[in-house]
């Protein structure tokens, strides 16, 4: 009987701590949908921020410095995770398919790492950021000729 009671308390508390665990951060419910904890006017910004020509920059052949025509756009990411400072972001770093494995990985990491970089420089907290590195393992375009190579050697921004 007693053991019985044990179990009955299991199944409904395990759920519930489920649910809790699973729960979202960074200004996003369950769903993927924006809290309220944010305004309009931040909810359409982080929107924008979130598309490709705001949330990307690309690198040289074999590079991973930040070119200075990237620095407005990281700007305004670095702003608004200076505001909303309980916000998180993956900096994800890629490379394209020529060079090893290994070096593909290293040199996304650096990539990523410039970029968080310039946005610690930037008063973001590097506890507000986690860096990814996929190396040549997602491409974002496929092709053998140096304009997929161009558009694979990158450093993303993901909230």
């Amino acid at each position: 009987m007693q053991f019985s009671k044990y179990l009955k308390v299991a199944a409904i508390a395990l759920p519930l701590i489920a649910l809790t665990a699973c729960s979202s951060k960074n200004g996003t419910d369950a769903n993927g949908n924006f809290s309220d904890t944010l305004t309009r006017e931040d909810r359409a910004l982080l929107e924008r921020l979130q598309q490709q020509e705001m949330n990307t920059v690309y690198f040289d052949f074999d590079k991973y410095n930040v070119k200075p025509e990237y620095n407005r756009m990281l700007d305004v990411h670095a702003g608004f995770l200076r505001a909303h400072t309980s916000m998180k972001v993956v900096i994800q770093g890629h490379a394209d398919e020529r060079g090893t494995p290994e070096y593909n990985i290293a040199l996304g990491e650096r990539r990523a790492v410039a970029v968080a970089s310039y946005l610690q420089a930037n008063g973001v907290s590097s506890s507000q950021m986690l860096i990814r590195s996929f190396g040549k393992m997602q491409p974002a375009v496929l092709g053998h000729d140096e304009a997929a190579y161009a558009k694979n050697r990158r450093a993303v921004v993901v909230y």
